[in-house]
């Protein structure tokens, strides 16, 4: 479990990371166009994704002794 968390925090930064992209490319909108909109459009369904492992479960308490702790909705 511990190495599932690892893999959500690792594609946390790559979204924060793609999130800055766009952020500077907005400035630029013809840089919206083409390949490099169609990249960043891209990640839109991992953002979907990434926001319902947010609060699935305690990440921190998973690292800490392996558990899932999953909380109950």
């Amino acid at each position: 479990m511990k190495d599932f968390v690892r893999v959500l925090e690792a594609f946390q930064v790559i979204m924060d990371g793609i999130e800055q992209i766009k952020k500077q490319a907005e400035e630029h909108s013809e840089m919206t166009v083409g390949l490099l909109g169609k990249l960043l459009n891209g990640f839109e369904p991992l953002k979907g994704l990434m926001e319902g492992w947010e609060h699935a479960f305690d990440w921190e308490k998973a690292k800490e002794d392996g558990t899932k702790s999953l909380r109950c909705y």
